[in-house]
């Protein structure tokens, strides 16, 4: 016997603009009876859906936005406000890098930045903490073969100088304590997503956008409490103190509404780029006995697949690279169908039961094989439950789609509805 609320439909699935949850996302439970082989269904709906207060507070430039002048760049200079020159080929990149972090480390209000298109959160070190909004003016001056460029930067802090060592061992205690999840047998792969998971299972996405420190590695690290931008900035944070981790580095959206990691594996063929957003992945949702439910639908992705998404993934750069299918989340983990088959299905989630994830995950090369795993759900989920069947599950599941990705994630034991 089979009941059933309403079922989700494409009205609630979440939208994709400005906020972590933005892939399609369904929300079901289910209860599965192994015996009498009935099921009791539950719809949620969607986990979250955008808000239109996210939309509109651009991650890095909070109440300003970006202005153009034509006034000479001398004529805007106030008296005691630091001039960092980046160069007209970016010969003082690292000079300039250097002084940026000085002048943040001293509390300056603002700054003066010449010959930089545009000033973002990836010119800031992630250990600056204590720095939890920026704003900026730009200037441009045209000259005879090239236009230049320069730009006020004014930063909002969030605590006393006094304050930050002590704040500071807080950090170092958090981090510590992740960092040690990693084995020393870990390679980069592997340590990234350790630190990935550990860090969505200690992380709640604000959605007051109020928290004093909802942007910085303190908060995400020492409060549990974060926006896009602090997760970034956390997970990157936590890779360069794990050993041998690689190069890991915050990228902002252009339109400045998000912002996730860029990571670079050194592989035989080359260098391979590859990103993660951890926003994305935290789904903020627990199982009846407490733990954490973590997707990696955005673990190791190409930089088209997040662009292809929607303006909230489009960077400013393209980036050339190697392709390494084999550092794809799914495709590393062993749970990525070239074509569909139940039963390799099943097969698949026998083998993450047996690894004890409360987390079932599977994705699909082709869009035709995706819709048609997505009918798993008709009839009250009866394919889906004959395939848990298969793989030896039989108790409540939560069940999510992807459309984006083209995957389908289901979260084992299930809290009551």
């Amino acid at each position: 016997m089979h009941n059933a609320t309403t079922s989700p439909t494409d009205s609630q699935k979440a939208s994709t603009a400005g906020r972590r949850h933005a892939h399609a996302l369904v929300l079901a439970a289910i209860f599965f009876l192994s015996i009498l082989g009935s099921f009791l269904l539950s719809s949620c709906g969607p986990a979250s859906s955008s808000s239109s207060e996210d939309e509109e507070t651009p991650v890095s430039h909070e109440e300003e936005n970006s202005s153009s002048s034509e006034k000479p760049f001398e004529e805007t200079i106030p008296e005691g406000v630091p001039i960092i020159d980046f160069g007209d080929d970016m010969e003082y990149y690292d000079q300039a890098m250097e002084q940026i972090g000085k002048a943040i480390e001293n509390l300056e209000p603002e700054i003066y930045v010449k010959n930089l298109a545009r000033f973002d959160w990836s010119h800031i070190d992630v250990k600056y903490f204590w720095v939890s909004g920026i704003s900026d003016t730009h200037y441009s001056q045209k000259t005879e073969d090239r236009y230049q460029f320069s730009e006020y930067v004014r930063f909002t802090y969030n605590c006393k100088k006094e304050d930050i060592p002590a704040m500071q061992k807080e950090i170092d205690s958090a981090a510590e304590e992740i960092l040690s999840k990693v084995p020393a047998s870990a390679d980069q792969w592997e340590t990234a997503r350790i630190l990935h998971d550990e860090l969505c299972r200690r992380v709640t996405y604000d959605d007051t956008l109020k928290g004093t420190h909802i942007r910085d590695i303190y908060g995400a690290l020492v409060e549990g409490s974060a926006v896009c931008v602090g997760y970034a900035y956390a997970l990157d944070y936590l890779m360069e103190q794990a050993a041998g981790a690689g190069s890991c580095q915050t990228v902002e959206s252009l339109d400045r509404t998000h912002a996730w990691n860029q990571l670079s594996f050194q592989t035989e063929s080359g260098q391979c780029t590859l990103f993660i957003d951890p926003t994305w992945n935290d789904l903020d949702k627990q199982d009846a006995n407490g733990n954490e439910y973590i997707c990696h639908d955005y673990f190791c992705v190409t930089q088209k697949e997040l662009e292809d998404i929607g303006d909230e993934h489009d960077l400013a750069y393209t980036w050339e690279q190697v392709d390494e299918p084999e550092l794809f989340y799914h495709v590393h983990e062993g749970c990525y169908q070239t074509s569909y088959d139940e039963k390799e299905t099943a097969r698949i989630f026998s083998a993450q039961l047996q690894q004890g994830n409360n987390m079932l995950t599977v994705r699909f090369e082709k869009a035709e094989d995706y819709n048609r795993a997505k009918k798993w759900k008709d009839n009250q989920y009866e394919i889906l439950n004959s395939i848990l069947t298969e793989a030896g599950y039989f108790g409540r599941y939560l069940y999510w789609e992807n459309d984006d990705m083209q995957i389908i994630n289901v979260g084992l034991n299930a809290p009551e509805a």
